[in-house]
């Protein structure tokens, strides 16, 4: 999480952008953290896309970064945020220079970004590991152990299957690799939709009474734009019950041209 305060010394209004400044990440040997936040297209700002900030009045801005740099590819741990340091007035359409402003912190590289945050406790040291930087895991079984697991990665087409061993123990402790889809990019979209369609949403998706207890689902997802995790006992509702019904799909149509002589 950066914290950033922008701080108005002078003695007339400034114009700070709403939207969320692109911070530069060096590695303390200099190599620039690759971005892999979502690229937005902007048309030209209009005044109404500037926040204004008083003489003598301080604003802060708070923005989680861990997931949007590949922090992970550069194990030291140690970087540098950079934040260009000039100024551009909407009003009279001018620039001024100024240094860039620079800030040292350290980062855990060995976890990536959800797993600093508690609502991700559930996961295994192997999901962590398996659990792709773009994309979803899906696992079902029963209440105490899981039977399958599906590892959907988004950014590669790519969804692995595995399976439990019945030993009531969850499936990515004795996971067992029983098979791998490449989506083809219509199908890689749907996936997407379904997936920031569940992001955005509020609803729990979980049926509730459930209607067999002994199934149960959970979904853990991260993208460049969200981290959520949705657990639910019994089939669940909405789009996650969409979602896992076409991978459903994907799968079974898969096999059925394997099948095929």
């Amino acid at each position: 999480m950066t914290d950033t305060q922008y701080q108005n010394i002078s003695s007339r209004s400034l114009y700070l952008a709403k939207s969320a400044p692109r911070f530069e990440v060096f590695d303390q040997n200099g190599e620039e953290v690759k971005y892999v936040g979502v690229m937005v297209k902007r048309g030209p700002l209009t005044l109404d896309d500037y926040e204004i900030i008083q003489p003598g009045q301080t604003i802060e801005r708070h923005l989680d970064i861990t997931s949007l740099y590949r922090f992970k590819n550069h194990p030291s741990g140690q970087f540098v945020l950079q934040l260009p340091g000039g100024y551009y007035d909407p009003l009279t359409d001018r620039s001024f220079e100024g240094p860039p402003v620079k800030k040292a912190f350290s980062l855990d590289t060995t976890l990536s970004a959800p797993f600093r945050n508690r609502e991700f406790d559930h996961l295994s040291d192997i999901e962590k590991v398996i659990l792709p930087d773009d994309g979803f895991l899906i696992s079902i079984g029963g209440i105490q152990s899981s039977t399958a697991l599906y590892v959907v990665n988004l950014d590669g087409c790519v969804v692995k299957l595995f399976q439990g061993t019945g030993k009531g123990e969850p499936v990515s402790s004795n996971a067992l690799p029983v098979g791998t889809i490449n989506l083809k990019p219509n199908e890689r979209n749907k996936l997407r939709e379904m997936v920031e369609q569940i992001l955005n949403s509020r609803q729990s998706f979980s049926r509730f009474p459930p209607q067999n207890s002994s199934f149960n689902l959970t979904m853990t997802i991260r993208t460049p734009t969200g981290l959520k995790y949705i657990n639910s006992y019994g089939r669940p509702v909405g789009k996650v019950e969409e979602a896992f019904d076409y991978l459903l799909q994907l799968v079974q149509a898969n096999q059925n041209a394997h099948r095929q002589p």
